[in-house]
């Protein structure tokens, strides 16, 4: 209905997400040779950060596609694992900072969200941005005790459920 060229994949259970990170992302698919850019291939951003952008004809091309559930739940794997089809780009940070988790899946993830919040003395949903939590981090390294939750577990979930024998290889 809108004539869209392009979406944004943005998860609910990534509360934090940078708008810089959208911009650099999404710039990657506008610049027009590039069906599918994020920055979680390989993940140099905390988990929580995660941002993924592609053309519509690909979303609708997967949309036609896709015939597995984790494809179908998931939406980007069917773009994702098919490099030679799709073409992809990826952003990166300067440092691996994946390890950080900042996502919001379970009732300690939220605890650690607020804690690092309020340690950044952020009161508002906008006008902070990654480098604000970096600092908040530095400042108060406990907050490097964060939950212990495998990355994208959902994703592995679905993958076990059609493939119960497999071992949940990296996605």
């Amino acid at each position: 209905a809108l004539n869209a060229s392009y979406v944004i994949r943005l998860t609910g259970d990534c509360p934090l997400v940078d708008a810089d990170l959208i911009d650099k992302v999404a710039h990657e698919v506008q610049r027009g040779s590039i069906d599918y850019a994020s920055n979680i291939e390989p993940p140099t951003y905390p988990n929580g950060l995660d941002v993924e952008a592609f053309t519509l004809a690909a979303l609708t091309q997967a949309w036609h596609e896709a015939i597995l559930p984790s494809e179908r739940e998931h939406v980007t794997p069917f773009l994702r694992k098919q490099p030679n089809r799709f073409r992809h780009a990826n952003v990166t940070g300067l440092a691996d900072l994946s390890a950080l988790r900042w996502t919001v899946d379970y009732p300690d993830d939220l605890e650690y969200v607020q804690s690092l919040l309020a340690t950044a003395q952020v009161e508002r949903a906008t006008g902070f941005d990654r480098f604000d939590l970096y600092r908040a981090i530095e400042r108060n390294p406990s907050l490097g005790n964060q939950p212990n939750h495998q990355r994208n577990e959902g994703y592995r979930k679905s993958l076990l459920s059609e493939h119960p024998l497999d071992t949940g290889s990296n996605p």
